[in-house]
């Protein structure tokens, strides 16, 4: 096994169930806040290096008897620069929803647009919904005013929000709280 993070591992095949199924990996004794806390901080490490999983979702994930966790379907990954990454760190942050809307302007100057109207409305949207439901409203304001974003910031918008609902799914208030889960 070709080790990418402490517990997680890459090769062709591994045995193991994968993360949908919940009874089985329960029954097992497998403790799954540890593995979606494993999941998280792993995705949190390949946005700050600039390269993530396209395809987030319990279904790319397996459990092995030893409590490892696979990463599947690993051929397609994301580059990011480092714009990408203040921006989805930005969102993902618990900073204020003028803050953050700030950095999404930024973000957007970048990309040729520059609109402060649109950025308060992002605000505006960003102090009316918290957490992924935050992002994922930003995201349409910004669509709905003419903003492009790359394909690479969608996807991983919506990898965070898989996170998050993974998170959730294990009793965690959101993928925020599984990243600090020991």
């Amino acid at each position: 096994v070709e080790l990418t993070r402490g517990d997680i591992g890459t090769r062709e095949f591994i045995e193991g169930e994968n993360l949908t199924q919940r009874t089985t990996l329960l029954d097992q004794g497998h403790n799954l806040q540890a593995v979606v806390a494993t999941i998280a901080r792993n995705y949190v490490t390949q946005i700050m290096q600039g390269q993530v999983h396209s395809d987030v979702h319990p279904g790319n994930f397996r459990v092995t008897a030893n409590n490892g966790v696979a990463i599947l379907d690993r051929n397609l990954y994301l580059n990011l620069d480092n714009s990408d990454k203040m921006l989805i760190t930005s969102l993902s942050s618990s900073s204020s929803p003028h803050d953050k809307a700030q950095n999404i302007g930024t973000y957007l100057a970048t990309q040729g647009h520059h609109n402060p109207a649109l950025i308060g409305q992002v605000e505006q949207v960003l102090d009316a919904y918290r957490g992924t439901d935050g992002i994922a409203q930003s995201m349409k304001v910004m669509r709905e005013g003419g903003v492009e974003l790359p394909l690479r910031v969608t996807l991983m918008a919506k990898n965070i929000m898989a996170l998050d609902n993974m998170s959730r799914k294990e009793g965690f208030s959101g993928v925020q709280e599984a990243l600090f889960y020991q």
